[in-house]
């Protein structure tokens, strides 16, 4: 029991961890189109494809990385003391 009290206090930070490391990896990937569209587009079809596709597109994938690296998910409680 006692390292089952430990592991599950050590692994509270990740979620914080994982949610800034999915924060960079979608900026990063964010720059990276905008600059390939910046030159290889023009300017109204960049904004266009930036609105209608690129942006919702980039928004699933902030949402979901929320959802799964926040602290209260099955993979997290499953950790939780009373379960180990």
């Amino acid at each position: 029991m006692i390292v089952g009290d430990l592991f599950f206090n050590q692994s509270q930070p990740w979620g914080d961890l994982v949610q800034e490391y999915v924060d960079h990896i979608v900026a990063a990937a964010r720059t990276t189109v905008e600059l390939i569209l910046a030159h290889s587009a023009d300017a109204s079809t960049a904004e266009s494809l930036l609105r209608e596709i690129i942006n919702p597109a980039f928004e699933g994938c902030v949402k979901k990385g929320t959802s799964e690296g926040s602290g209260s998910s099955a993979a997290t409680s499953m950790w939780a003391p009373d379960h180990i």
